[in-house]
């Protein structure tokens, strides 16, 4: 099919898009979220200042097109942007906060039990 022939979906940055719901997650948090659901991913790089630090940026994994996509950045080739289309925003959204959920509640019952031994 002709791309040319389908509707541009209309793209924000997670930042935005979380003041527009009034969500009381920041983007860290978000992003920790997705990182949590195995939607992100941690990737690293060496500083290009020539400190030879390591440093880390999240990309959007493979297989989640349908919730945004990573733009090159200005700055490094090699570095990425994550952009979120606004009509899937709120998917995006409840999959982090349920991966957020679902870590809490691990981590609850991880330290219930280890009370009650």
């Amino acid at each position: 099919m002709n791309s040319r022939l389908l509707p541009k979906r209309k793209t924000s940055s997670a930042k935005s898009e979380l003041a527009r719901i009034e969500s009381p997650l920041d983007a860290a948090s978000f992003y920790n979220g997705l990182l949590l659901a195995g939607l992100m991913k941690e990737v690293e790089y060496e500083s290009t200042t020539g400190s030879g630090k390591i440093k880390k940026f999240l990309r959007l994994v493979d297989g989640t097109e349908q919730i945004g996509f990573n733009r090159e950045s200005g700055f490094h080739e090699f570095k990425t942007e994550s952009r979120f289309y606004v009509d899937s925003f709120y998917d995006a959204y409840i999959l982090s906060v349920n991966s957020i959920a679902q870590h809490a509640s691990a981590l609850f019952e991880s330290v219930n039990g280890s009370r009650e031994e």
